[in-house]
């Protein structure tokens, strides 16, 4: 109508994933770069030695794992992320030169990160670990907008404020070694 003006949207995002490859330095694709050329991986591709030790190329090393351990006997991980996205908009239009614009959004979501490690590689110093977050943001803007022209001259004025308010709730368990 003449007098309101009103927008909205919104989005929400559900993500779920198994055995995500680890990034970086320390992730599958890297550990197969840096090994060297001249490993054999059918001599890889069963980890667990006759002892319940891990075969790896290096031996026993942080840095330098045996890719194949990712996904052995349990190992992995899984995550699960929900998110909503939404923004509220409107406009009181009281006369062609007066007019109350305001805004809010935000930005809410939940994650739940597991990895789990019951077989033993390299140096690990935790067999599991549990990663949760909860993050909310809302932002809000209110403007005031005064436009006129008086004969030749014209005056334009805008007071306005914002707010923002984030909350972020967040929880990191690690287990240590079982035995």
């Amino acid at each position: 109508n003449k007098w309101l003006e009103l927008g909205m949207k919104a989005s929400y995002i559900h993500q779920k994933a198994n055995n995500r490859p680890d990034q970086g330095l320390y992730g599958v694709g890297s550990q197969f770069i840096r090994m060297p050329r001249s490993i054999r991986l059918a001599d890889l591709k069963n980890p667990e030695g006759l002892n319940g030790s891990v075969i790896n190329w290096a031996g026993d090393d942080k840095n330098y794992i045996n890719p194949y351990v990712y996904t052995y006997k349990g190992n992995g991980n899984y995550d699960v992320k929900d998110r909503l996205i939404g923004q509220l908009n409107g406009s009181l239009i009281f006369t062609e030169w007066l007019r109350l614009n305001a805004k809010i959004g935000m930005d809410m979501f939940s994650s739940d990160t597991r990895l789990m490690i019951p077989f033993y590689f390299g140096t690990a110093s935790n067999q599991l670990m549990v990663y949760e977050q909860n993050l909310s943001e809302i932002n809000a803007d209110f403007l005031l907008n005064f436009n006129k022209t008086f004969g030749d001259f014209s005056v334009l004025a805008n007071v306005g404020t914002a707010f923002r308010n984030e909350r972020d709730k967040r929880l990191h368990v690690l287990s240590g070694r079982f035995k």
